[in-house]
């Protein structure tokens, strides 16, 4: 299973740079995600959602899904170029049981039109209230 440090350095390759601490990409990534799904989930999901994601309130695993289901967890096609590894794992964070992409719908956009082989590896960074 991936830790939390391997998460955090993932996403600071693709949405950091030298002078940014290794946690704030994600947690940035994170409170975006909250802030664009206030109308769609209310304000109390966002207002009780944990500013920060740590090793204390997070568990993390790392899934195999099938391109399908990765797709449906993208809101509209990122076509701008990747800047990572296209075939590093996509981030996820789930929360009251609402899943959160916070980071791969480049890749997974790639992906969709490149039609690859269907599973791709998810980490899952589920956060444990």
């Amino acid at each position: 299973m991936p830790t939390i440090d391997e998460v955090r350095a993932l996403v600071h390759k693709g949405h950091g740079t030298r002078f940014d601490s290794p946690e704030w990409p994600l947690n940035r990534l994170w409170q975006e995600h909250l802030d664009a799904r206030k109308e769609k989930y209310g304000t109390e999901f966002v207002s009780s959602a944990p500013k920060a994601l740590t090793v204390e309130n997070t568990s993390i695993v790392s899934e195999q899904w099938p391109l399908d289901d990765l797709s449906n967890l993208i809101v509209k096609d990122r076509t701008r170029p990747l800047r990572g590894d296209e075939n590093a794992p996509v981030v996820m964070v789930r929360y009251q049981g609402r899943d959160c992409l916070v980071d791969g719908g480049r890749r997974i956009t790639k992906w969709r039109h490149a039609k690859p082989p269907t599973g791709h590896e998810i980490w899952i960074l589920e956060v444990i209230t």
